[in-house]
């Protein structure tokens, strides 16, 4: 027992010490970003949010999954609802309005599961998220008792903790799949930095949404097809790749796309006639495991009710004569794609400028271009990082002009279902900032703190505008709003509003002594450096003329800013 007690801290010890230090900050100011969140925007002022968290209450209370059509929001849910004031608007909330934590009820004392008036339609999607956040409310509830019981704001509060700790690993798993792509350390950590750059995903990873699942599973299977596409051929990888595809389609419709990116990350070795065998057999091997998972639940909506993907009608269509617009809807799709992957916070109506999420896209767009123009040799692993990114684009795309043209309406616009893809999207801009700052790319790191300091400065700033305090409040009288509201004791509020604003500036701190360490100077390969990352295999991604993979041990290192790889592999 003792022995293996030794191995596993061994084995932990060793994997904490595969991050650099810098990168733990990194995921110290994450987790700072998302628990701020998670206090700073009200209770159900999120998408979906009292649906979802209504629908795992339904699960655990009730045992079953409902059928598409067959949810409703509950009397419960609409009741505590009121004790929020909840409103799709801004909520102007003031201290004196909210209830003592010792007045306010649990859910079973605001009434029962009956259904009410209005449906839940999020009994559509796959059920594991749901379940997830059942399974959380059941061992929190019977490890954590609490005197009185569980009030609806703590429940509520608990599953936000649980996503937070959900979200906290999209750093780490972006600084991995950095590596697996050949970056050296200091453009990996600019990839581990790209989450944080993005508040509106610091605001949908700290509330209760099934996008979180998603886009943990999504990027995981990111990290392992950019293996894939480098060459990594063995059976581990192709399971996994497998179970990571069948967690997220047990997830969200959105991960319909990811077997297309396993193809894609094999491709390559299916046209090279000496892998084409092995990388057969993986394929099959990851859509297996994968259809064992989660695809069957797509096979049973085919054969039960002959669509993969049925749901309830809940926008009347539209008057008969209606003829689509291209220009308006693209106008229309291009505006709240771009605002709403920044950020648009609570239902959507409280948003940065234009603008700025504007600039934002920009920047992200030169940098892939950059990405691609520079890094010849691994383009396709690239492609491969970036495909998540565009392949749910084109699902949203064909989703949303469908729609619009039969309800003239404009649902689905959402820029938080492209978040599947963020860690390869970082990947890739962290690939971009490597090709043109080459031997000073550690700067990226600090530009993408400035980047991301200003929008969250922008965000913190209209959030507590339109959801605190009395209109044209002070900013002392919109905090002690929300520390009046939270499901939280005040210092444990105020402790988190404190802790991740000096996580934030500790993290500056950290970036900008890092960068000026890290000053040009010759090539190494000494342990721990930013060259030691090991022997990469090959990219598949050359161009045709190049040779597609090689096998040859020996090589040298390139370390010219772009990566640090063995020229042959191993």
């Amino acid at each position: 027992m003792r022995r293996r007690l030794r191995a596993a801290l061994s084995w932990l010890g060793g994997w904490v010490r595969s991050f650099p230090r810098v990168v733990w900050v990194v995921f110290a100011a994450w987790v700072g970003l998302l628990s701020l969140y998670s206090v700073l925007v009200p209770l159900y002022q999120a998408p979906d949010e009292p649906q979802h968290v209504d629908l795992a209450l339904e699960v655990r209370i009730g045992h079953r999954y409902p059928a598409y059509d067959e949810a409703f929001i509950s009397e419960r849910m609409v009741a505590s609802r009121e004790q929020i004031y909840f409103t799709q608007g801004a909520l102007d909330l003031e201290a004196e309005a909210a209830k003592p934590r010792n007045q306010r009820p649990g859910f079973d004392e605001l009434g029962g599961p009956g259904p009410s008036e209005y449906r839940n339609q999020l009994s559509a999607h796959p059920p594991l998220y749901s379940v997830a956040m059942a399974g959380v409310t059941v061992v929190a509830t019977n490890a954590i008792p609490s005197g009185g019981g569980w009030s609806w704001d703590e429940t509520v509060g608990l599953l936000r903790l649980a996503n937070v700790v959900l979200s906290s690993m999209l750093v780490l798993i972006a600084f991995k799949a950095a590596s697996a792509l050949g970056l050296h350390r200091s453009a990996a950590t600019i990839a581990s930095l790209f989450p944080l750059a993005i508040p509106e995903l610091a605001h949908i990873g700290s509330v209760v949404n099934n996008d979180n699942l998603l886009t943990v599973a999504g990027a995981l299977l990111t990290v392992y097809t950019i293996r894939i596409a480098r060459g990594d051929l063995g059976w581990r990888t192709a399971l996994v790749a497998g179970a990571l595809t069948g967690v997220a389609l047990l997830t969200k419709g959105f991960a319909l796309a990811f077997p297309v990116v396993v193809v894609l990350a094999y491709a390559p070795h299916l046209w090279h006639r000496v892998e084409r065998s092995k990388a057969l057999l993986a394929l099959v091997q990851a859509g297996a495991v994968a259809l064992v998972v989660g695809g069957w639940w797509w096979i049973a909506n085919l054969v039960v009710h002959g669509r993969l993907l049925p749901a309830i009608e809940l926008i009347p269509r539209a008057a008969e004569g209606f003829e689509p617009e291209l220009g308006a809807w693209f106008e229309r799709f291009w505006y709240a794609i771009n605002l709403r992957y920044w950020g648009a916070f609570g239902w959507l109506h409280v948003t940065i400028e234009s603008w700025q999420a504007t600039v934002a896209t920009l920047a992200v767009l030169v940098l892939v271009v950059a990405a691609f123009l520079t890094g010849r040799r691994r383009r396709w692993a690239l492609l491969v990082a970036l495909a998540p990114t565009a392949l749910i684009l084109v699902i949203v795309i064909q989703g949303t002009w469908s729609a619009y043209a039969s309800t003239a309406h404009f649902p689905g616009m959402q820029g938080r279902y492209l978040f599947s893809g963020v860690v390869g999207l970082g990947v890739v801009v962290a690939a971009g900032f490597a090709g043109i700052l080459r031997r000073q790319v550690a700067w990226g790191s600090v530009l993408v703190w400035i980047g991301g300091s200003l929008l969250h400065a922008a965000s913190l700033w209209r959030i507590l505008d339109q959801f605190w305090g009395p209109p044209a409040s002070s900013a002392t009288e919109e905090v002690r709003a929300l520390v009046a509201f939270s499901p939280w004791p005040a210092p444990v509020t105020y402790g988190v509003v404190v802790s991740a604003i000096v996580a934030w500036v500790a993290l500056g701190a950290a970036l900008i002594s890092t960068a000026v360490a890290a000053a040009p100077g010759p090539p190494t390969d000494a342990p721990g450096s930013d060259a030691a990352v090991g022997p990469v295999r090959e990219s598949v991604s050359a161009p045709a003329g190049e040779g597609i993979s090689t096998t040859s041990a020996g090589g040298s290192y390139r370390a010219d800013g772009l990566s640090v790889e063995m020229r042959g592999g191993q």
